[in-house]
């Protein structure tokens, strides 16, 4: 499935999408427990010197100053003042800021949409483009270092090295790449490589070798990918475009997360990041962010919560551990993800489901009102949905006619917020 229009969509829906997300926004803040309002902290154009409420991506550098792009430009924020760079005041040859890439000099490394690389080392700009450079293209979409400190760049016409001041470039009339089409990279320690493609599959390299995983020819999830992270476990994370959260355990060894097979409630996902407890956070391009926590997912959006947007499209962690997004029409946002689940940890002890595994017969013990039960099964299949209207109160449930498996329990809860159970039935 071709989907570089999914790529300009979300600058294609702002202007009609934005008032109707500011509309909801206004009502949720006032409307919502105040937990959940208190954990989000928005900057916008109405409230900050953010330039534009189209935010691409950001990067914290080491003094903890916050570098966003954004489609008016560059802007740093300090906690305090913000900064705007564009290519009215500055040396930025393009004010579509795409990634950022941030070394251990504190030098800027800037991708753009049609500017290509720029260095920016705080007082001085250079940048390098495809007319005073061998760079495979000016869409610049992901910057990544290796360990000797040269930098790798996923851009829309191939696989970019940039070292010694010049380019060595990978693309597919001369390896084997279904596509030029590079979305992201993650270099391991040792140097090998995990490419994120678009309409490509997923690409391992190593020295000059490479591995091709596609839909086509090994079944893999998607060919589609916009972000990975690894664990701790050394397990790889990616966001597909379509096909939900891939865990990547190595060589044809992969599972699948999406609302078929598990209770993620949404499939397009856009990045992805750990938190400090090692949880992790899934950016989506239409149902907010979601949170992973062994088989169960938590999302928060508009409709339950004051993110302010359903579209995301980058996320990141700062040294403190708040979360901060970059939204599609609502600006940048800070999430304190404590806020959050803590009160999650406080709904679970609240609403409890026993005996599991369970028989004929599971009961729900409740000191939230619940307004409905939908239940479905391991292959996502909705097999029933039931109304509630009740609070501390016992409920039964009767599932003589199920079959033996998983099923998974979506509980709405009165204020509208969703909490998932897993029910083993023998």
């Amino acid at each position: 499935m071709i989907v570089n229009s999914i790529l300009n969509k979300k600058s294609s829906y702002v202007y009609s999408h934005s008032i109707y997300s500011a509309l909801i926004f206004l009502f949720l803040v006032f409307s919502l427990p105040k937990s959940n309002a208190q954990a989000f902290t928005h900057f916008n154009t109405s409230n900050s010197g953010i330039p534009e409420n189209l935010v691409h991506c950001i990067t914290i550098d080491n003094n903890g100053a916050k570098w966003v792009g954004t489609d008016f430009g560059l802007a740093t924020f300090d906690d305090v003042t913000w900064t705007v760079y564009s290519t009215f005041n500055s040396g930025l040859p393009n004010n579509s800021v795409r990634c950022i890439y941030i070394d251990s000099n504190n030098v800027k490394w800037i991708g753009t949409l049609d500017g290509g690389l720029t260095r920016f080392d705080g007082t001085n700009w250079q940048s390098y483009n495809t007319f005073n450079s061998n760079i495979c293209n000016d869409l610049i979409n992901d910057i990544k270092p290796d360990t000797a400190g040269d930098l790798w760049l996923a851009t829309l016409n191939g696989l970019s090295h940039f070292k010694n001041n010049t380019f060595i470039n990978y693309q597919k009339g001369n390896y084997p790449f279904l596509t030029d089409h590079f979305s992201k990279i993650y270099v391991n320690p040792d140097d090998s490589k995990i490419l994120c493609t678009i309409n490509g599959g997923l690409v391992t390299m190593t020295d000059t070798t490479f591995e091709v995983y596609t839909s086509f020819f090994n079944n893999f999830p998607d060919n589609s990918q916009l972000d990975i992270v690894r664990d701790q476990n050394g397990i790889y994370w990616m966001a597909a475009v379509y096909g939900g959260l891939i865990a990547y355990f190595g060589v044809n060894s992969w599972t699948t997360y999406n609302s078929t097979t598990s209770a993620i409630p949404f499939d397009g996902l856009s990045g992805l990041q750990f938190d400090k407890a090692g949880k992790l956070w899934i950016a989506t391009g239409g149902d907010g962010i979601i949170l992973k926590q062994g088989i169960q997912f938590t999302e928060y959006n508009i409709s339950n919560s004051a993110i302010g947007d359903n579209y995301i499209n980058d996320i990141t962690l700062d040294s403190t551990g708040n979360l901060w997004l970059c939204s599609a029409s609502a600006g940048l946002i800070k999430v304190n993800p404590l806020a959050l689940t803590l009160k999650e940890d406080a709904q679970k002890e609240t609403i409890k489901l026993f005996p599991n595994p369970a028989h004929n017969y599971v009961y729900i013990n409740s000191k939230l009102a619940i307004q409905n039960i939908s239940i479905t099964n391991i292959d996502g299949n909705q097999i029933d949905s039931i109304p509630f209207n009740f609070n501390d109160a016992i409920a039964k449930i009767d599932l003589s006619n199920y079959k033996p498996g998983i099923y998974f329990f979506k509980l709405t809860i009165q204020n509208g917020e969703v909490l998932y159970k897993k029910i083993i039935k023998n």
